[in-house]
């Protein structure tokens, strides 16, 4: 706790400023008004991110996140894509289809352009709509069963019920299907899993709904049986946002946790 206190406190304070900016594109969507019927908060967080989305996907380019992409392969349900910044990731010789879900219908006109600047085209359906609607699923012939791979690249943070989400991707992975995630959790350092809790109460209301500090992993592991093929965890004990990236592989119920590969880098 009394270690490394400057690294501390510039984490600490660190989402300040993240705040302040989707403020301002709030304030500005709240005076422009749109034609998607949106909120002020879901259209500020679109355009917000619209803007900042070329850099932090060259953020993940120095990371695990462009070869956990491209081990996606068959019948792939992605969710929210946003702006797309995973398209250029996966492999087309390994994808029969892509069914992207997104919430937020301000990202979709620069989704079907990154969709056709990647040659996804004729392998890429959108489907508007929230993750918790199973009627809008499975009309698009998502249902039990039926996906090859889930992959979530910090969605999980974001979603109304983490523990019915996971249930729900379990249930329509095939069996042997898997989850390919990268998210940020709850810190295991308590101190910081206490500045967590204090920014979650303001964090959400700027940042798309979005949790600090939700325990992935648990929500992962306690909410379906899978084979942990990979397991891994990123970021200091002061870090607001530890990272923590994967694949999962779907097994019967029942059978829990086969294996674990689970590194900790200090």
């Amino acid at each position: 706790m009394f270690f490394n206190i400057r690294e501390r406190w510039e984490n600490y304070i660190g989402p300040f400023w993240g705040i302040s900016y989707a403020v301002h594109y709030q304030w500005e969507a709240f005076k422009s008004g749109n034609e998607f019927n949106l909120s002020f908060r879901d259209y500020g967080f679109a355009n917000f991110y619209k803007d900042i989305s070329d850099h932090f996907s060259a953020y993940e380019d120095t990371l695990s996140v462009p070869r956990l992409v491209s081990e996606a392969s068959g019948i792939v349900l992605e969710l929210g894509p946003a702006t797309g910044n995973q398209l250029p990731r996966y492999q087309a010789k390994n994808i029969d289809i892509i069914y992207g879900i997104e919430s937020n219908p301000a990202f979709i006109s620069v989704l079907h352009s990154k969709i056709n600047r990647t040659g996804l085209k004729d392998k890429y359906t959108v489907i508007l709509g929230d993750l918790e609607d199973e009627a809008i699923l499975e009309k698009n012939g998502v249902t039990a069963n039926s996906m090859d791979c889930v992959v979530s690249m910090q969605v999980l943070c974001s979603v109304k019920d983490g523990k019915k989400t996971v249930q729900d991707l379990w249930r329509v992975l095939k069996p042997g299907g898997t989850i390919i995630f990268w998210e940020h959790e709850e810190s295991r350092d308590w101190l910081t899993r206490i500045m967590q809790r204090l920014w979650s109460l303001v964090w959400p209301l700027s940042i798309h709904t979005c949790q600090v500090g939700r325990p992935i992993t648990d929500l992962l592991l306690k909410n379906g049986d899978w084979e942990v093929i990979e397991l891994e965890t990123e970021g200091k004990p002061w870090d607001l946002m530890p990272r923590v990236w994967g694949r999962l592989r779907k097994v019967a119920h029942g059978e829990g946790i086969r294996s674990a590969v689970t590194k900790n880098p200090s």
